[in-house]
């Protein structure tokens, strides 16, 4: 940034126009240094691995060893508990959670418990007894969405 001062808003943002940072590859323009390069490294930056199958291209080889699962189906992260395979360690990890720990999440109201927190949250909204979804072909009411669009449907079957 320079040194000059200005007096109000209008007049600083006329200046701001001398400072613009133009991209080489596009022309593009930007109103910082920083927005320039984080402009060139998302668009212009060569990228050293392409996959061969849909084109997508990482900077790294782990994002791309993983990406390739993706079309490969393969899952080289076994549980030794259960034999389950994943494609990615982290999804092992929650996995193996599961086997030494059970269920951890659980329900303030009634005990149950959950492997994931939002599977708890959405349980949770049975307590409170409010139902915020009607169906106005039968007056019927549901706590959650996803019940009550399935609901809909069979009216529409009939």
């Amino acid at each position: 940034m320079c040194e000059e001062a200005f007096l109000d808003t209008e007049a600083l943002e006329t200046h701001k126009i001398t400072h613009v940072e133009k991209c080489e590859d596009c022309e593009e323009q930007f109103g910082s240094k920083a927005e320039l390069i984080k402009h060139r490294a998302e668009n212009h930056a060569v990228k050293r691995y392409a996959c061969t199958i849909c084109g997508i291209q990482y900077d790294y080889k782990s994002q791309f060893i993983i990406h390739q699962r993706a079309h490969t189906g393969e899952k080289p992260f076994e549980c030794k508990d259960c034999g389950t395979k994943f494609g990615h360690k982290s999804s092992l990890l929650v996995h193996q959670r599961r086997h030494t720990e059970g269920k951890t999440f659980e329900c303030s109201k009634c005990d149950k418990r959950f492997d994931k927190r939002c599977e708890m949250i959405k349980h949770e909204k049975i307590h409170t007894k409010k139902k915020e979804y009607k169906c106005q072909k039968c007056g019927k009411t549901f706590i959650h969405k996803a019940r009550y669009d399935k609901h809909k449907w069979a009216h529409d079957d009939c």
